[in-house]
């Protein structure tokens, strides 16, 4: 997600005079003096640099809190004039998830209900998703290299967001909390990487249209049920007195607790490899047993049609490692299987 805004702030629009970085890197006449000066800014719950540009409009947008500025992203679907926006990868698989859900997104869009940390003030900005599709009720995000492994460049470790750490930590904290809230509000989410298309390696994508766009009506069909089969036992666990918490772990499809206990959720919709899929759940789950504590249990959730495959391991096995299978029926009950 680009989170670059340019903006123009002269000293004598801060109240209370410039703030000491202003004034270290601007001489007394106002001139920078060095080419592009730095400042810092909130933009969708993130501190990141945001470049002086000699553009009216765009200081308009700037609010002035303190030492700090808040810069306000437009209206959904709309982004300042940046030029190199429209020619990202983000921008290029939207186009063709439009292409796949024949229904142009609402890009850059914010809930009301999707929060960033609260600032010195108190106050929360609202977290922006890449793509929003009302009609189908679905939300895509782009998850680009910086959103699964370190990049100085982007996660500027030497500095400190409003939740207490610094980019890289923030961004894994706030992609959770979509992961959580976007389903929690009846919503699917469909999770984009560059290594599910054709990428080179350093996450960049070549374009190769015809390639991607199959990838992405796979992932798009796929998710659908998946999040069906999801959005099905997060209703059955709220029933159950279970609360929906952000995952431990960030892959984690559905985490919740009820007292003491932790259940850790793996779901899989219908597909055509239901044994494979299986055992990848299976492994899956594995990989994030993490914990010895006894209370927490994990749980695979998997539609009619995959039953049969997931039995193939043993139930004294599962016991053993404190698996529990769930069934989601095609009219969205939900039943556990015995042991």
């Amino acid at each position: 997600m680009s989170e670059l805004l340019d903006s123009t702030v002269p000293g004598d629009r801060f109240k209370g005079g410039a703030p000491a970085w202003w004034r270290a890197s601007h001489t007394k006449e106002g001139k920078q003096q060095h080419p592009r000066a730095l400042l810092r800014a909130e933009v969708g719950g993130e501190i990141i640099p945001v470049h002086f540009a000699d553009d009216p409009e765009v200081t308009r947008r700037v609010g002035l809190l303190a030492n700090d500025i808040t810069a306000e992203r437009p209206a959904p679907g709309r982004m300042p004039a940046m030029g190199a926006r429209d020619d990202s990868d983000e921008a290029y698989v939207i186009g063709l998830c439009n292409q796949v859900l024949g229904e142009t997104a609402l890009t850059q869009h914010r809930f009301d209900w999707l929060l960033g940390d609260p600032g010195a003030g108190g106050r929360q900005v609202r977290l922006p998703v890449d793509a929003y599709w009302p009609g189908h009720q679905l939300v895509v995000e782009y998850r680009e290299i910086q959103h699964d492994q370190s990049v100085p460049h982007f996660d500027k470790p030497d500095r400190l967001t409003v939740s207490g750490v610094h980019r890289g930590e923030q961004r894994a904290l706030y992609d959770a909390r979509r992961e959580a809230e976007i389903p929690a509000h009846g919503l699917r989410l469909v999770v984009v990487r560059p290594a599910d298309l054709d990428a080179n390696g350093r996450g960049r994508l070549r374009r190769n249209a015809k390639a991607d766009l199959a990838v992405l009506r796979r992932l798009l069909d796929r998710a659908g049920d998946e999040d069906r089969v999801t959005d099905a036992f997060r209703t059955w666990l709220l029933a159950e007195g279970w609360t929906p918490v952000e995952p431990t772990d960030r892959w984690t499809d559905l985490e919740a607790v009820r007292g003491e206990e932790r259940l850790i959720c793996e779901a899989k919709g219908r597909t055509s490899e239901k044994g494979i899929d299986a055992d990848i759940a299976y492994g899956q789950l594995l990989r994030r047993m993490t914990s010895q504590d006894a209370r927490t249990r994990y749980a695979l959730v998997v539609p009619s049609s995959s039953v049969k495959a997931v039995e193939r391991v043993p139930g004294h096995v599962r016991d053993l490692l404190r698996i529990e299978v769930y069934e989601v029926t095609d009219d969205h009950r939900v039943r556990r299987l015995p042991a």
